[in-house]
Order: structure tokens, then sequence, then C-alpha cells
């Protein structure tokens, strides 16, 4: 069994870890990084507290599709953020590189119409998961919050079959995973949580627990919940109360900052496009106004602007 885990960074390289004690796995990643690991000869993960929990030797290691053209893998694990979702997928399809199932370990909506565009027709699953990790420096990985991973058919012939074989890797590997065929209800309720709490951290630089105990801040957050709920209704899910679920994880998570503030503080794109964009996109689908997510997706877009147009400020 072959896994091709497409986008090492730290999501990916912590799979990479698990993964690669029951199946043979390629990472294929960023030079500063899969560099690191080849002149190490290892993938170190840490504890969140530096203590070493693994040192991974066995994983095979590439760049570029180019590296391993012509292969063949069980299956193509993509982690890249969901921006980057087209683009490492054309490059695979253009170094020959396949896999009999595709899977989206992604934050976001809209991230199984760009693998399909792509692709044709494949066998593709989406996979949540609640697990963290960052990367501390390159050739590093720390497993930051243990979660639950949750995984369910999206197209193909046999996907549903794939489904249930890739859970069962992920089980022997010791990852605690669910599947739902259900999984768009699972992908709206993430994706609601993501659009409450991380825009509103990443514009007012805040942590979570912002988004709880300032007022004004909270009553932002519920418009865009509220917003966010219409909208799923009408894409035929019912979130339920997600708006408690939303507060709940802004309060366990009260002391972190968002992937999406991270991303914002060391001038990255963030996945705003994916979050909030992809609400307002089905808003316009089905005739529903959603100003809240709008402006909060059109503020973060002018953000990440800033690095570009420098000399407009301050």
């Amino acid at each position: 069994m072959r896994v091709l885990i497409a986008g090492a960074g730290a999501i990916g390289s912590l799979f990479a870890a698990y993964l690669s004690n029951v199946v043979r796995v390629c990472m294929l990643g960023r030079e500063w990084h899969i560099g690191e690991i080849r002149r190490r000869g290892s993938l170190i993960v840490l504890s969140p507290d530096g203590k070493v929990i693994r040192e991974v030797k066995d994983v095979d290691l590439a760049t570029s599709a180019s590296e391993i053209s012509g292969e063949r893998y069980d299956f193509v694990m993509v982690t890249v953020k969901a921006y980057d979702t087209s683009s490492i997928l054309r490059e695979l399809e253009e170094g020959d590189v396949r896999g009999d199932c595709y899977v989206l370990m992604q934050n976001g909506m809209g991230n199984e119409e760009d693998a399909l565009r792509v692709l044709g027709d494949v066998n593709l699953v989406r996979g949540i998961t609640n697990h963290g990790a960052y990367i501390p420096e390159p050739g590093k990985v720390v497993h930051a919050g243990v979660g639950e991973t949750v995984l369910g058919p999206v197209a193909g012939k046999h996907a549903k079959k794939k489904t249930l074989e890739f859970a069962e890797i992920l089980k022997k590997a010791s990852i605690d995973v669910q599947v739902d065929h259900n999984i768009q209800k699972l992908v709206w309720w993430k994706t609601v949580i993501n659009a409450a709490i991380n825009p509103l951290t990443a514009i007012l630089k805040i942590r979570n627990g912002g988004v709880v105990v300032i007022e004004d801040v909270r009553f932002l957050a519920e418009r865009i919940i509220d917003e966010a709920v219409e909208v799923a209704r009408a894409d035929g899910v019912d979130l339920g109360d997600v708006r408690s679920d939303v507060f709940r994880v802004a309060e366990r998570t009260a002391k972190n900052m968002s992937s999406m503030l991270q991303d914002m503080m060391r001038g990255r794109r963030t996945e705003i496009d994916y979050i909030n964009g992809a609400i307002v996109r089905k808003a316009e689908r089905y005739g529903i106004d959603a100003p809240v997510n709008k402006a909060v997706w059109k503020l973060v877009k002018a953000l990440e602007k800033r690095k570009e147009l420098v000399e407009l400020f301050i």
C-alpha cells in the first residue's frame, strides 16, 4: 500500500509520520522543509512541550512531481491550503503521477469542485481533521493537539469502498477516525466555525477568546453565523444550534491564534476565499443576502494586499 502526501506542510507532515508506520509514504512538499528532512535523514515529531515523540526515517521525499513522475499510489492525500488544490493536482497530472483515490484533507468549501475540474472522473474522498500541528522549524512538526478525523465519499464509482479502506489505514496508524456518508454537513459545520472565528481574529489581531468576550465582536460573529445557517439551509443542510458550537470552540481555544491570523501575520495568503467567500458565492447562487460575510471576506482580501501596496499604508 502506497500513500502520497501532496502538500507536506504541518498537517501533511503529521499524517505522514503516523501513516509511515503502516504503509509506504511519499512526502511531496517545499524544499525548505523536505530538504532539511533529507539532510538530517528523518522527520522529527515533537510534543507541545518540545519533547521528541518520534523520529520518522522510512519515507520517500520529493519537492516536485517530476521527481516521482510515472508513479502510482493507492491514495493521494491532498493537504495543501484550499487555494492550492487546483495547482497541486495539475502538477501531479502533468507529471503523470496518479492515485486510485484522492483524499482532500483540508479546510473550506469548494475544494471538491476544484479537484474534479482538474481530475475528472476519479474516486474522491473528503476529510476533516481536528488535529492541531505546526512546523516550528524545517524538518520538524509539533503535534499540538489531538482530535478526531472524519472521512466521507464525494464522487467516483468506488468512493464509498475507498473511504472505508482509508479509514482502516488511519485506524491502524493509531489515528482516531470516523466515516460519515453525509460529509457535506460536517464540511458546512466546520466552515461556519472558521467563518465566525478566523476573519474577525485576523482583522482585529486578537486571540480566539476575543470572539466570545468582546461584545461587539461576538455580535458580528452571530451575524456571520446567522447568514451562513440560512445559506446552508438553502443548500440542503440543517446545522442545528451551530451558534453554540462556535462559541464553545472559541472558548476552548481562547488562547490560540487562528490559522488565518497566523497567515496574516506572516504575510501569507489566507483561505478566506474558501470560507466566508464560499458562503457568499453560495448565497448569491440561492439569491440570499450575506452582507456581513461579504464584508469580512473583502476586508481580509484588502489586508492581504498590504504587502504589495505598502506605499499606500502609513
